[in-house]
């Protein structure tokens, strides 16, 4: 079996570290060894989100698959494909109009079975859920350093100064503003 691998991370830290990267293609390398699979290639996107489906590595990927016969795709974890329910259903979608296998080692499924499926939109599901809830408290946190006159990112605004983690009052600015 022809397989493509697929490996992401998201923030920078990860990149420099470098251990999510490493450890994702030697599951895969592992995997495929196992499973007697002839691993052709791994395309790795760094320091980008999931839910960017503009992605230089799945972009490439993806052209692989459109011009040479690939009987699989694997990945690590559902969430290194992406992070929105929608984005990760549109490529399976196209994997299963191609007969691409799409493995994903993490949750232990592939699309092949009604129990893969089943397994797969739960899991979408989920990571999109976890994507949500994680934007939710980072909205949360800045909310309430806002309201308690803390830096809550960014650009600090014209008219205030930061002093140990909160925001006090220039006067000099603030007239400039009146």
């Amino acid at each position: 079996m022809r397989i493509l691998g697929y490996v992401r991370v998201s923030s920078i830290k990860q990149v420099d570290e470098g251990n999510s990267i490493n450890n994702q293609i030697k599951m895969i390398k592992d995997y495929c060894d196992y499973m007697n699979y002839d691993l052709l290639d791994i395309f790795i996107d760094q320091g980008k989100s999931g839910l960017n489906i503009n992605r230089d590595g799945l972009k490439d990927l993806l052209e692989v698959i459109k011009n040479e016969k690939i009987d699989g795709v694997i990945v690590y974890s559902l969430s290194r494909l992406g992070r929105k329910l929608k984005d990760v259903i549109n490529l399976i979608d196209y994997f299963n109009k191609n007969n691409i296998r799409f493995i994903s080692l993490k949750e232990n499924f592939d699309n092949s079975g009604i129990m893969g499926k089943l397994i797969l939109n739960i899991m979408g599901s989920v990571n999109e859920f976890e994507v949500n809830q994680l934007g939710e408290r980072i909205r949360d946190v800045k909310k309430y350093k806002k309201n308690n006159k803390q830096v809550f990112g960014g650009i600090i605004p014209f008219g205030v100064n930061e002093l140990k983690g909160n925001l006090i009052k220039n006067n000099d600015e603030m007239e400039v503003l009146k």
